[in-house]
């Protein structure tokens, strides 16, 4: 989950034809994305070392890509922003460790020059079988702690298991867990 190489679209689906996707390889859809273009939002999708392992999507707004008389510019088959932008979101997949934990954290640049921090909430999935869940940290304001567990004790044939949920939030202050 931590690498782009999950990251597909079915182009050729005849209700995709809004967006235009564009893969590692041009015009082989059976490699990653590399970036989406809406009518929204320029999605440029890139690798990552640091602070770990994984990938970022970055959003644009559409006027942000160079245009020169007329027609978006692109390089290597992929859009050219124009200089000094930078993105208005970041959504970070990141490895936590060898196991099949993550963290996706979420950045929102601010409109605002003078501050400092952007927001940043952070979505960890802790694949510990004792565990199994996914936490979130909101800007390091409070928490909350998904739990999920699905049952194979049957109550009626015509369900094959059953799905339990648990939420639990708190203050950053009353923590119910170690941070990440």
């Amino acid at each position: 989950m931590a690498t782009r190489a999950g990251l597909t679209y079915d182009q050729i689906s005849t209700d995709n034809g809004v967006p235009e996707i564009l893969n590692d390889t041009i015009g082989n859809y059976n490699t990653p994305v590399r970036q989406v273009l809406a009518a929204q939002c320029l999605a440029d999708i890139v690798n990552i070392s640091t602070p770990a392992p994984g990938y970022e999507i970055r959003f644009y707004w559409p006027e942000d890509i160079l245009v020169q008389n007329g027609i978006k510019q692109k390089a290597n088959g992929y859009y050219v922003l124009n200089s000094g932008i930078v993105p208005f979101k970041v959504w970070q997949v990141t490895q936590r460790a060898t196991d099949a934990s993550l963290n996706v954290t979420e950045f929102w640049a601010t409109e605002d020059p003078s501050v400092a921090n952007p927001i940043v909430n952070k979505f960890t999935w802790d694949a510990d079988p004792n565990v199994v869940a996914w936490s979130l940290n909101r800007n390091g304001l409070s928490q909350e702690k998904k739990f999920a567990q699905v049952a194979t004790v049957l109550y009626s044939d015509r369900e094959d298991s059953r799905r339990t949920e648990r939420t639990e939030i708190a203050p950053r202050a009353t923590q119910m867990w170690s941070p990440c």
